[in-house]
């Protein structure tokens, strides 16, 4: 099982899934379901839900992990064009999937302006952090650290904090901040000899009017599973009075589970 959370303005969108994945949009002035609905099944049919964004045209982007694409609904559920190019069968193994535009086993998804990005974080690849105008282009997909030649280490989430991009890459202990137009701007190492071994699976920039000092609040399955907060600078804060119910462990067991 898997899942994630989206807010844009008033509207909440909650995926879920098991052998389908389901989306349940929320207005939260209201505070009453909008809608709810299964994703199409595809070949076999199954389908997945492991990550949600919202655009500011209150489009869903899903990433459909089973079906290895990025599926794009409207807030009434009415389908839209996939996202993901199809992998070619006469090339084999790793560059199969390694080649912009291909995306295998996405993860999460995030929206940035006009761009789509979309982490694939199963297996080492360079390519593995996909990115996509809206129109379905596929653009330069984001380079590990800067390092067109390195592989990514399981990056499994991704988030938006309004001017540029954040990667969660788990198999590094690490999170990767890009700027708008693609280029590697730093990182910040989520482990440290108090917290011991770490492995960042999600993130979400803090809210202005949560806590002044804004931040990044990571989901953490390593030896001491949690939710961690750092500030740009890289230096780990507490968690904010205004988010600690909303970080509990119900709510972590909902956004995501990537121990099965």
């Amino acid at each position: 099982m898997s899942g994630g959370l989206a807010v844009s303005g008033n509207l909440l969108c909650i995926a879920f899934g098991d052998a389908r994945g389901r989306v349940m949009l929320l207005d939260l002035d209201d505070r009453h379901p909008v809608s709810l609905w299964p994703l199409d099944p595809s070949d076999g049919g199954y389908s997945d839900a492991a990550g949600v964004a919202l655009d500011h045209h209150y489009g869903l982007h899903l990433a459909d992990t089973v079906n290895d694409r990025v599926r794009r609904y409207t807030a009434f559920g009415r389908r839209l064009e996939d996202l993901g190019q199809p992998q070619d069968p006469g090339e084999a193994g790793a560059r199969r999937l390694d080649r912009a535009g291909t995306i295998s086993r996405p993860r999460d998804v995030a929206v940035l302006g006009d761009n789509i990005y979309v982490v694939c974080g199963d297996r080492p690849l360079r390519r593995a952090v996909q990115r996509f105008r809206r129109d379905g282009t596929p653009l330069r997909p984001l380079p590990c650290a800067g390092d067109p030649e390195l592989e990514w280490l399981k990056p499994l989430g991704i988030a938006s904090d309004g001017s540029g991009i954040w990667v969660c890459e788990t198999g590094r202990a690490r999170l990767l901040r890009y700027r708008a137009d693609g280029s590697f701007e730093q990182h910040l190492d989520t482990a440290s000899p108090g917290r011991g071994a770490t492995e960042p699976i999600r993130c979400a920039p803090v809210p202005k009017e949560v806590s002044p000092t804004g931040g990044l609040l990571v989901v953490d399955q390593g030896e001491r599973p949690g939710v961690l907060r750092f500030l740009a600078s890289g230096e780990y804060r507490g968690i904010p009075k205004a988010l600690q119910e909303a970080v509990q462990p119900p709510v972590l067991d909902v956004v995501c589970d990537h121990r099965g």
